[in-house]
């Protein structure tokens, strides 16, 4: 019994001893080695940091060597990273990283880096006065035009096939082709995730962008408007002494959208507490008359979509007399 088992242990090494002596002699067959570009799709003359990921264990026992359109990276020997300037529109920069293993056997990984430019210009549908100098910003509910501008060197791009995604969803039912334009409703939350791909007919991507949304909600601000010289570009803050006989009060719904505000289905003026009618014209505009010496009266309006109870906005204001 004693022989049977020697010769068993024997055996074993025997046939174990193989594998030890295979882990420096090349590249396995399983091993996952490719570069990845950070940004994935970079601009015309921007700087690219290029990563190598493996998977397998032959590339710790391998010299790397990099190459950026042929020509050597200098001081680059055995690093996992390196960084590049991408080239102009058009131009296809081939980077390639070698790996020799000390048998002397050698694999090159390679990436092209195609220059690009992808933007995504996104204009809310919501309203602001003519003589604010800020931007209209999305509000809940409110409707959204977005525009990708596109400049990859090819002039032809009306096959090119866009997907968009809000928070992850497919808008439109799905890629539109040869058009670069998508409207949309801005969804409840505070933030969303606008995303965009586009590929040409091939199948091929041609870039990626996403963008954060941030939602405002609607604010109601109330300016003196004069009927020689339009309304002040300043508000009312809380209160407005009355000088005159009279005054003109604009209410300005600022981020709401603009269906509701061009055809709101609440639009309501109150005088202390008392709902009050605005004759033909401006709905947004009540003229105050200065009744008595002394006291003062609180001024509300309210406006609001009934179907998108989240596209309003109701104030008031104390006016002096």
């Amino acid at each position: 019994m004693r022989l049977i088992k020697i010769s068993l242990l024997l055996l074993a090494f025997v046939v174990a001893a193989p594998a030890f002596a295979q882990l420096d002699t090349g590249f396995a067959q399983t091993d996952q080695t490719t570069l990845k570009l950070e940004p994935e799709f970079p601009k015309p003359g921007e700087l690219v940091t290029i990563s190598l990921n493996s998977y397998g264990s032959s590339v710790y026992n391998s010299n790397i060597v990099w190459r950026y359109d042929g020509e050597l990276v200098a001081d680059a020997t055995n690093k996992r990273t390196i960084q590049v300037v991408a080239g102009d529109f058009g131009e296809k920069n081939t980077v390639v990283a070698s790996l020799v293993s000390q048998s002397g056997s050698e694999r090159q990984v390679s990436t092209a880096i195609e220059p690009g430019y992808i933007d995504i210009v996104i204009e809310p549908q919501t309203r602001v006065p003519n003589f604010f100098k800020g931007r209209a910003l999305p509000s809940i509910g409110s409707s959204i035009n977005a525009t990708a501008l596109v400049n990859n060197g090819n002039s032809n791009q009306s096959n090119l096939i866009y997907t968009w995604r809000l928070n992850n969803k497919v808008l439109a039912n799905g890629p539109i082709r040869g058009t670069n334009q998508i409207t949309f409703e801005m969804p409840r939350g505070s933030q969303s995730t606008l995303s965009l791909e586009i590929i040409n007919v091939n199948g091929e991507v041609v870039g990626r962008k996403a963008i954060i949304l941030d939602s405002v909600r609607p604010e109601l601000v109330f300016y003196e408007s004069n009927a020689l010289y339009g309304s002040s570009h300043n508000s009312i803050v809380n209160s407005l002494i009355l000088l005159g006989a009279n005054a003109t009060i604009l209410a300005e719904p600022y981020f709401i959208d603009s269906r509701t505000y061009n055809n709101p289905d609440i639009s309501e003026w109150k005088i202390d507490n008392s709902s009050r009618t605005v004759s033909a014209g401006n709905p947004y505009e009540i003229t105050i008359q200065k009744l008595q010496d002394g006291g003062s009266s609180r001024v509300n309006f309210h406006v609001r979509s009934t179907t998108e109870v989240l596209q309003g906005a109701e104030d008031s204001i104390e006016i002096t007399f």
